[in-house]
């Protein structure tokens, strides 16, 4: 099965191009919560930090890292700016990868949290007490230290590679010798405890996830009753905002499920298309920045003008009483009344 050791130039261009936009679109995100999300109190602020790392895991991706790899092994480089020319280690700069990945995730999760508990506040249901939250910071600065750990346990030692290289594949040994910087990987205990652990992180985060919506929908019916339209609108918007941004949030597993996915079913194009779910995940900023953009309605007339909420506005929901009420009254108002 043949291999590329030299990036194509289409993927370089791709990363640098992807990068530029997907920073560019971030910076804007940032701005526009930094200048018009005022009282949102620690929701903004991990809006924020999401939005910040997202900027900063982008170009770590695109520009600083550009990981290649070298299917059907399992093995990679980097040919980004800190592998090139300060000589980082790739192993090293796909864990902080890693790492910049869950702390995106946690920072959706905690976004959803404080956003219920904001709720939860107005109808005096479901409050619960700041030691989760403390807990909860506790657990969302270890998780990305002990998956960068455990990561850089799991990949091979510099200096026992080659060596691998000559006895598993020697008819590679010339390639790899002129790579100066690459990443070998085997299966072993660590890896088995990264993959439980991943694993366990996605059932919680998931349950997580799922708990906290539909006890915010059930919330909102409430908080419907209690507070003005205005205010009600905005909890919506800002609900319906993070769904869809964790939707989207999709979009940087692509790359790691690719990988997965390509070592369990080798063929002759994996390489390629390893490639492009690598690039898939990098347009997860732009995705993000779009989806925050258009769900928020004072980012929107930032951007749009005030005209754009009118064009953009949710259709109102009818019960069916309502519906069938109308029905009854343009019936009438086209029959006429009936004669005696």
């Amino acid at each position: 099965m043949k291999i590329s050791f030299e990036p194509a130039t289409w993927i370089i261009i791709s990363f640098y191009s992807i990068g530029l936009v997907s920073f560019v679109f971030s910076c804007v995100t940032v701005t526009l919560i930094i200048t018009k999300s005022h009282k949102d109190g620690r929701y903004r602020f991990y809006n924020l930090l999401f939005q910040i790392s997202s900027a900063n895991s982008v170009l770590q991706y695109t520009v600083f890292s550009q990981p290649m790899p070298l299917f059907p092994i399992l093995a990679g480089y980097c040919d980004g700016i800190l592998a090139r020319y300060l000589g980082v280690w790739s192993h090293y700069l796909i864990g902080l990868q890693l790492a910049s990945m869950i702390f995106q995730v946690e920072c959706l999760i905690f976004c959803f949290a404080i956003k219920h508990q904001n709720i939860g506040r107005v109808i005096s249901y479901n409050v619960v007490s700041d030691d989760y939250y403390y807990a909860g910071i506790a657990l969302f600065i270890t998780s990305p230290m002990g998956a960068f750990f455990c990561f850089v346990q799991a990949g091979m030692k510099r200096e026992d590679q080659m060596n691998h290289i000559k006895n598993k594949y020697p008819e590679y040994v010339e390639q790899f010798s002129k790579l100066p910087n690459f990443a070998i990987y085997e299966f072993n205990m660590w890896s088995l405890l990264l993959a439980g652990g991943a694993c366990f992180g996605a059932v919680v985060c998931g349950a997580a996830f799922t708990v906290i919506t539909m006890d915010i929908f059930r919330m909102l019916k409430t908080l419907q009753k209690k507070v003005s339209a205005a205010s009600f609108k905005k909890y919506q918007s800002a609900v319906k905002s993070l769904l869809v941004q964790f939707a989207t949030s999709g979009l940087l597993l692509v790359p790691l499920s690719g990988f997965v996915l390509f070592t369990i079913f080798s063929f002759d194009e994996a390489q390629i298309f390893v490639e492009v779910t690598l690039l898939t995940g990098a347009l997860h900023p732009i995705v993000n920045a779009i989806v925050l953009t258009l769900t928020t309605s004072q980012f929107r007339e930032v951007i749009f003008g005030r005209g754009s909420n009118s064009i953009l506005r949710v259709v109102p929901f009818k019960t069916q009483q309502e519906s069938q009420h109308k029905s009854v009254n343009i019936m009438h108002t086209e029959i006429g009344p009936t004669s005696a």
